[in-house]
């Protein structure tokens, strides 16, 4: 994943109260803007068109094209609930829809280790397709909005194939295969360890189970939260999205950083390891996905993850910057970086935060909308500009608006 970006830099709930839509209305034609953009790309092919700054390898990358169509979903809901003073855009709907069927389309099909159906997809990078990284913290993100549209769709033959296909994912997370997957080597028969983590799929083409803190978070929480919900009620996934937040929340460090731990390597600010890099910020974006969705789906109680996640709060509204961002312009940690606004929406509004604290995270939150607002941020900082920064701003806007709107949740 993190080869992706090192590419990029080269170029340029009941716990919940929602915000009302008539204090909305800014952000909402904002988000808006956002979409009409998302959906000029062309993003429901999964290969993307008039973008100037990726490599042509990676215009088919699941994760930069999950998020996008996660956007325009988000933004159809919204409209919906009168959050916007216009009516709600079909458009928006169909081409988040038709993402998700074509990322359906192009899962990969192959036998688990205990015989069963599974299924999983290249990243998109280095080389198109199949034969691509196999990433769980990527492929995280992508299957996450799988949930999104199996609970907006109204077809039924959508819900059946959108269900099977996150089925088949998990048994290849939780299994492993019989045969190597399309240009790798080596079988494992599960990613998932018992201390909660997630591996992060194919690292260097073999199998890595050791921990991926973003694997952890996006497959092993907000997937698995999603997966719960899409068949009701489901124990096993409800113990792993358990597992993977006591795991993340295991390793937050004494100033609130998530380190970035890859293949079992620990990188953080404080003890930086050059073979993976530093990423804090981009580290807690991901973080944040399985965070709140654990709680979101009323998987893990906010009386649990604020404690366990109040430094990483705290560590945000400290590190913001003056203008309200986190991070430096034109950094690969920064392209990311805009999901840690959704920790501070959901700090700001669970039942569990101090009523001094939830003022403080309110404020860093609303500090970095209003930055977004500008009109001429966008070309340095890379809304409209970067696809990959794009989508994350896009979804961290619709939950600042109303908490869970990007997740498969009835809000």
């Amino acid at each position: 994943m993190k080869f992706l970006l090192a590419l990029l830099c080269l170029f340029s709930v009941t716990q919940y109260s929602s915000a009302s839509p008539k204090n909305d209305l800014e952000p909402m034609a904002y988000l808006e803007s956002l979409s009409d953009w998302i959906v000029s790309l062309n993003v429901g092919s999964n290969v993307l068109k008039n973008v100037t700054y990726l490599q042509p390898r990676l215009l088919d990358s699941v994760f930069i094209n999950g998020n996008l169509a996660r956007v325009l979903l988000a933004t159809h809901r919204l409209q919906q609930q009168g959050f916007s003073s216009t009516n709600p855009n079909a458009t928006y709907l169909k081409e988040g829809l038709r993402w998700c069927t074509t990322l359906c389309t192009q899962q990969q099909m192959i036998t688990s280790s205990k015989g069963n159906k599974a299924g999983f997809w290249g990243a998109g990078y280095p080389v198109p397709g199949p034969a691509g990284n196999i990433y769980f913290g990527d492929t995280g993100t992508a299957v996450t909005a799988l949930g999104l549209c199996y609970h907006l769709t109204s077809n039924a033959t959508e819900k059946t194939l959108f269900r099977e296909t996150m089925d088949r994912y998990a048994t290849f997370v939780r299994e492993g295969s019989n045969v190597a997957p399309v240009g790798k080597k080596g079988t494992c028969n599960g990613f998932i360890e018992k201390s909660g983590s997630v591996g992060c799929g194919y690292y260097g083409g073999v199998p890595s189970v050791k921990p991926y803190v973003i694997a952890t978070a996006t497959t092993g929480a907000a997937f698995f939260a999603e997966l719960n919900a899409v068949h009701g009620t489901d124990s096993s996934c409800q113990s792993l999205v358990t597992r993977a937040i006591d795991y993340i929340a295991s390793v937050v460090l004494s100033s609130g950083e998530i380190p970035y731990i890859l293949n079992g390597i620990n990188s953080s600010t404080s003890h930086p390891d050059k073979s993976v890099g530093v990423w804090p910020f981009d580290t807690i974006s991901y973080c944040t996905e399985g965070i709140v969705g654990s709680s979101v789906h009323n998987i893990v109680n906010d009386t649990q993850l604020y404690p366990q996640f109040e430094s990483t709060l705290e560590y945000l509204v400290k590190t913001q910057n003056s203008a309200g961002y986190w991070g430096s312009l034109g950094s690969s940690d920064l392209m990311r970086s805009p999901r840690v606004v959704t920790l501070l929406s959901w700090g700001a509004s669970s039942e569990a935060t101090p009523s001094s604290k939830k003022t403080l995270f309110k404020e860093a939150s609303s500090k970095y909308i209003q930055y977004l607002l500008q009109d001429s941020i966008g070309k340095n900082y890379g809304v409209m500009e970067n696809s990959i920064t794009t989508g994350m701003a896009g979804i961290a806007v619709a939950d600042s608006i109303s908490l869970g709107v990007t997740y498969g949740i009835n809000v």
